[in-house]
């Protein structure tokens, strides 16, 4: 085979891989876009079915990313919400407060 012939030939396959890659690289774009919009309806379905609102899931995310500031956890908040240590408040007959 002449070199002016395997030239083409290779010129040829390469062609081919190209419109391959264009094919493969459309179909990667498209894949990545479903999977995005999965992961939207995801988020959004659990936003609905937690019955948040924009206003309030604002204010949510705004405090979580304040806890995650302060690496509160949500144990570190359900102490100070509700300490476990500590003893029971009563109250007295005359208004006074007994611990």
């Amino acid at each position: 085979m002449a070199i002016k012939q395997k030239s083409e030939a290779i010129d040829a396959r390469i062609s081919d891989i190209d419109e391959k890659m264009k094919k493969l690289l459309l179909q990667k774009k498209d894949l990545e876009k479903q999977k995005k919009e999965l992961e939207e309806q995801e988020i959004l379905s659990v936003v609905r079915n937690n019955g948040a609102t924009a206003e309030t899931l604002n204010d949510d995310l705004a405090l979580a990313k304040l806890l995650r500031e302060n690496n509160l956890t949500k144990e570190d908040i359900l102490e100070l919400v509700a300490p476990q240590d500590s003893e029971p408040i009563i109250s007295t007959n005359n208004g006074g407060l007994i611990q």
